[in-house]
């Protein structure tokens, strides 16, 4: 859906209007419909929440509209400001990225109920960001810090890990691990 040709912290790809239930859509299950009948697989669904505005839209057993939600899934820039300042780039271990080309990550997705705020967010470079579930990576927020879990075959001990570069304690002290 993304062209590349949007700015970063800008707009919404396209406008897809798609009905499925809320329980479905969040546990993988069972099938959505386009505007037009269409059916819509569960991955496709999760994908397209992913990179869309989502629209809430409450309806009754008739079909008719209740009301209407829309909520918040892009940072704005404030938030991405603060993630600027906190991780000061990637926050994958090891990661060199600049925050200015990384993109903003939900620590717990947006579509699961994760908020869009700086307390659930993350710089990701756009490596990282596209591939640390396929290698198995996690992130978690400790004490207000995302932390990485490598999987298994990396550390069996899964010890959670952060990019040195986020400065636990403020300039000029020393960092400590959660």
């Amino acid at each position: 859906m993304r062209s590349g040709s949007l700015p970063d912290t800008g707009g919404v790809p396209t406008t897809v209007i798609v009905t499925v239930g809320a329980d479905d859509l969040v546990n993988r299950t069972g099938y959505g419909t386009y505007d037009d009948g269409s059916p819509v697989a569960p991955t496709t669904l999760r994908g397209l929440a992913a990179q869309a505005e989502v629209v809430t839209v409450l309806c009754d057993g008739t079909g008719a509209v209740l009301d209407l939600h829309r909520t918040q899934r892009l940072a704005d820039k404030a938030i991405t400001m603060a993630l600027y300042a906190r991780d000061r780039g990637c926050s994958f271990p090891g990661c060199g990225v600049a925050p200015q080309w990384c993109e903003r990550h939900h620590v717990i997705a947006w579509i699961d109920g994760g908020a869009t705020s700086v307390a659930n967010m993350t710089l990701l470079c756009t490596y990282h960001h596209h591939n640390f579930e396929r290698l198995r990576w996690a992130c978690r927020m400790i004490n207000g810090i995302p932390w990485w879990i490598p999987p298994p075959y990396i550390d069996p001990e899964q010890k959670p890990l952060r990019n040195t570069r986020i400065d636990l304690h403020g300039p000029g002290t020393t960092s400590r691990g959660p």
